[in-house]
């Protein structure tokens, strides 16, 4: 009866350890419209764990979260241990809350137009976020887009490129690589009219330039119209480079390289949370002293600042703690922040204090403690 038992421990301990990665969000080939995707799942084989090359460490139950921040377009996470290797690949769009509701509920006709081309980098949207579909575009506007759509080169002029583009203009260098290209000539009285509405015949004969003849996108329009936002993008995304950049980006199966990783974060770790003594004596003036150990930041966004929330016990919300060796701080740069509190206690009963960790990103980890007034 022993010899089953002994060769089942034989085959426990010299089996090879199945090393599964599960990552329960996001699904592959996902199309996202954040800043940031949540990444977690668990591992059953913690040894040589990273996520994007960033060493990371599972929880004890094998589970682990982070947060990938995305760039426009193509991005590549790869989870790994010694043993696996998953990837995860995401399409980050561009998209402008004025384009995906007009306010009655119903997207833009060209919002697929603006919204692959802006991921692209070839158009860009107003300072509020929004894009303004149906205002009148500039012939600036206008010239910068074809620009970068043809991923001209840009230099700063020398000089200035029209009477009303001035060499320190902010279209300035998009505007001198499209005259250089020739695909703008000569103005009346040098002026550009940089800031004017382009007409649809101008826009045509500009495209034909920059790639060959360009047939109208929008056949019923007149040629001497002006022409907004949406109807420009729409004529730009005819061009057949830019369909091939359009299809390029749409292919899940091409470029989800190394190049294309997206940064990972998780929020700061406060690994304890101390306060000594732990208790003070009503109405009598007391000092205490806080001490944060805040977990190192290898690979992820730097710590902005620690704060703790003293107003529990009559101080500052946001009481800035230190790690510089001054203001009771021990040693400087250990990764342990500190601060002492003078005050007299005026109620009596557990006080919870909070300390709270800041990335340069603005992610926040949080500890708490109690103070017990008695």
């Amino acid at each position: 009866m022993k010899v089953p038992f002994v060769c089942f421990v034989l085959f426990i301990l010299f089996s090879p350890v199945f090393a599964e990665i599960k990552i329960d969000i996001p699904k592959d080939m996902k199309i996202s419209f954040s800043d940031v995707e949540i990444v977690s799942g668990s591992t059953n084989n913690p040894f040589e764990f990273s996520i994007n090359n960033i060493p990371m460490v599972p929880k004890g139950d094998g589970s682990f979260i982070c947060g990938a921040i995305l760039h426009p377009g193509k991005n590549l996470i790869e989870v790994k241990n010694e043993k696996e290797k998953k990837k995860l690949r995401i399409l980050r769009m561009i998209g402008f809350p004025d384009v995906d509701d007009q306010g009655d509920g119903k997207k833009h006709s060209a919002r697929s137009y603006i919204l692959v081309l802006a991921t692209l980098g070839m158009i860009e949207g107003m300072p509020d976020g929004s894009f303004h579909p149906d205002d009148v575009l500039s012939r600036g506007d206008f010239l910068a887009w074809v620009v970068k759509a043809k991923n001209l080169k840009l230099a700063q002029p020398n000089e200035d490129v029209y009477f009303d583009v001035p060499k320190e203009h902010w279209r300035a260098p998009q505007i001198e690589a499209a005259k250089i290209a020739r695909y703008i000539g000569e103005y009346p009285n040098n002026l550009l009219g940089i800031d004017s509405p382009i007409p649809r015949s101008e826009a045509d004969e500009i495209l034909g330039r920059a790639e060959g003849s360009t047939e109208a996108a929008i056949p019923a329009a007149d040629a001497t119209s002006e022409m907004t936002r949406a109807q420009a993008v729409i004529l730009i995304s005819r061009l057949p480079s830019v369909q091939r950049q359009v299809k390029f980006l749409s292919d899940f199966n091409r470029s989800y390289t190394i190049g294309k990783f997206c940064g990972i974060n998780v929020s700061p770790e406060v690994e304890s949370f101390m306060i000594d003594p732990a208790s003070s004596r009503l109405g009598e003036q007391a000092i205490i002293k806080m001490r944060a150990a805040i977990a190192l930041r290898q690979g992820f966004s730097p710590l902005a600042k620690v704060k703790v929330d003293l107003s529990s016990i009559g101080g500052a919300y946001d009481a800035e703690m230190v790690d510089d060796g001054t203001n009771g701080d021990e040693v400087a740069g250990d990764g342990t922040y500190s601060l002492n509190f003078t005050f007299v206690p005026k109620e009596p009963g557990n006080k919870e204090i909070i300390v709270k960790a800041t990335d340069q990103l603005g992610w926040e980890g949080k500890a708490r403690s109690v103070l017990d007034i008695i």
